[in-house]
């Protein structure tokens, strides 16, 4: 049970929205990783990466989960055999690497099994950079007045273990009661979960920058 004392519950995205990490994320990591591992040919490389960072960054697919995204730029480069992928992408319950490598021990399929290895591939690349993760310009001093006025939430797409080392590497964990990242659901289901848990519909705010955190809104 979320405490709910405040009655106020902030919905704060990471990836783009607190975090300045979306662009260098997917195009020295999703995208490149992705082609590596599905065999992009260096003919289509190119375009597939263009593909890639319209999809995730420069649409209205922005910030798509990382299963979403990757089938939509194995669709656009025609690749085969990603019928199992694509099932799992539109059923799961949770869009993680844990509920693929489940999926993976009740129904094995290559297809699933790169796409668990292009996830894993990519957390631990991620993990290992070396460069900046910084936060957005007052981001701090914004989740500290928050904090004042209700329960601050960070609800992400992403991979947890990633997000909470960025957030704990900027100092913007004091003022965060819980994390909600890929591993307990969409973002649509955490906040149905905190209406579940106590707070009205009309005193959630869901903070982001892509079209999909507007409809996680939408839909509650």
């Amino acid at each position: 049970m979320v405490d709910t004392n405040h009655k106020i519950a902030f919905c704060i995205d990471s990836d783009g929205c607190a975090m300045d990490t979306m662009t260098y994320k997917h195009q020295l990591f999703f995208g490149p990783i992705a082609a590596d591992i599905f065999g992009i040919s260096e003919q289509e490389r190119t375009s597939f990466l263009k593909e890639w960072d319209r999809v995730n960054l420069y649409s209205r697919t922005r910030g798509v989960n990382r299963f979403v995204g990757l089938v939509m730029g194995l669709e656009f480069a025609g690749v085969e055999h990603i019928d199992k992928l694509k099932e799992w992408v539109e059923t799961t319950d949770s869009l993680s690497n844990n509920s693929l490598e489940l999926e993976l021990a009740n129904d094995f399929s290559r297809d699933l099994e790169k796409a668990l290895e292009w996830s894993n591939e990519v957390n631990r690349q991620i993990k290992n950079y070396e460069g900046d993760s910084l936060a957005f310009s007052g981001v701090l001093e914004g989740l500290e007045q928050l904090s004042q006025f209700g329960n601050v939430y960070v609800v992400s797409s992403a991979n947890k273990e990633a997000v909470w080392q960025e957030w704990e590497e900027q100092g913007l964990l004091k003022y965060v009661d819980d994390i909600y990242c890929q591993d307990r659901g969409k973002k649509e289901d955490v906040i149905a979960t905190l209406i579940a848990n106590g707070y009205c519909r009309d005193t959630i705010l869901m903070v982001g920058d892509s079209p999909g955190d507007l409809a996680a809104a939408e839909q509650n």
